[in-house]
């Protein structure tokens, strides 16, 4: 199921790169470079909004909802790798990776409920919900919480890895590392970009 799910949210990207081939790629890039100088990791941040059209680049909420969509993409992605490597290999699942996972799982639940909510900006409340109650600042906090939250638990997974592998050595344990770490930099991205369009975190 899980393998499904980084699939479709793929190919979703994939669209998004396709419809917006249209317009020449160097001012293009231009643009999401200065969009993402001020992020944590700007290479990593222009590597993933350039693979959706410029409509969306332009439109400060759609771009804000295109990195939430990068994140969830590397975080499930993440997690679908490890699981996988540990299956094929037939590997008992080191202490620290089952944290690690457990903690990816919880960062895929923040960065959906932050998408989730995202789309209740400008007063489009679910229908039938009490959530005519909380205005745009208590869903800009509500996505500026769950962001923090996703960014603290896959960072915490992270950490614990950096911890063991200074005092051990694993090649796996390091790819299993770089994946994680891609996780942290694209959420903290993600949480920047957000910042800036909400132009304010509470």
């Amino acid at each position: 199921m899980a393998k499904v799910a980084v699939f479709l949210l793929f190919l979703l990207l994939c669209m998004f790169f396709i419809s917006g081939m249209a317009k020449p790629a160097s001012s293009k890039r231009e643009y999401i470079k200065a969009l993402c100088k001020e992020t944590p990791s700007p290479p990593l941040c222009v590597q993933y909004l350039s693979m959706f059209p410029n409509s969306t680049i332009q439109n400060p909420m759609k771009m804000a909802n295109a990195a939430l969509l990068a994140s969830l993409y590397r975080a499930q992605y993440a997690k679908s790798y490890t699981l996988t490597v540990i299956k094929r290999r037939k590997l008992v699942k080191h202490p620290i990776v089952d944290d690690c996972l457990d903690q990816i799982s919880s960062a895929v639940q923040e960065l959906n409920d932050s998408i989730t909510e995202l789309h209740y900006l400008g007063g489009h409340a679910k229908k039938g919900s009490d959530d005519h109650q909380c205005d745009d600042d208590c869903h800009i906090s509500n996505i500026a919480t769950w962001l923090s939250a996703a960014e603290t638990d896959s960072s915490t997974c992270v950490d614990e890895l950096d911890e063991w592998l200074s005092r051990n050595k694993s090649n796996l344990l390091t790819l299993f590392r770089t994946r994680f770490r891609n996780v942290v930099d694209a959420i903290g991205n993600a949480l920047a970009l957000f910042c800036t369009f909400a132009a304010k975190c509470q």
